[in-house]
């Protein structure tokens, strides 16, 4: 990860357990997804490891499945409700040339509803997140990133100066624009996969 890289690793909470009933469990309340904030909140600032490892366990291929399955078999059952009233009628010359068009509309429209809501799900996540970061009260990093962002800005943290409070506060803004000027920057390209598939 680029902010690992950076600024220092954020240790994040072993993930939850595994299985089918477990993740079965999580569906309804992935896709509820209430802004809870338990766990998050150090007094009234959110915490940075707090915030990564919630953002890496809800933004994983598992619990993105549970968010996303549900959708897009509720959206693939109305689209073919729809069709059973009014079916598509596709000019083919032959009986196998009717099967390939069957089987490749009933194989690449489900994909393109996985996809547009894999995006979808993916910049929704992203904006939650930015949003916590973006909070009137700065995160609170931890102290190796603070000094690490501190040394490339030119502040100097540390000794109980009336302003060290200051500094740190600004400090922690800093960081918390810097990590969603990150995500924009590796997220923003997806945003285009649904058209240009589309296209092509």
């Amino acid at each position: 990860m680029q902010l690992d890289e950076e600024f220092g690793k954020i240790a994040v909470p072993e993930p939850r357990g595994s299985g089918l009933k477990t993740w079965l469990k999580g569906v309804w309340p992935a896709l509820r997804d209430r802004r809870q904030t338990s766990g998050l909140l150090d007094e009234k600032r959110y915490k940075a490891e707090a915030l990564w490892g919630r953002y890496l366990e809800q933004s994983s291929f598992r619990s993105q499945c549970q968010r996303v399955i549900p959708a897009a078999l509720l959206f693939l059952i109305f689209c073919g409700l729809i069709l059973s009233f009014d079916p598509l009628v596709v000019p083919t010359r032959g009986l196998s040339v009717k099967w390939i068009d069957h089987v490749l509309l009933w194989l690449s429209a489900p994909l393109l509803v996985w996809l547009i809501l894999v995006v979808s799900d993916t910049i929704r996540l992203g904006d939650k997140y930015a949003k916590f970061l973006g909070a009137a009260e700065p995160t609170k990093w931890p102290g190796h990133m603070l000094e690490e962002a501190g040394k490339r800005l030119g502040i100097s943290l540390g000794g109980e100066t009336p302003d060290a409070a200051i500094k740190e506060a600004c400090i922690s803004h800093w960081l918390d624009i810097k990590v969603i000027e990150m995500w924009t920057d590796i997220v923003s390209p997806i945003i285009y996969y649904p058209s240009s598939s589309c296209a092509s």
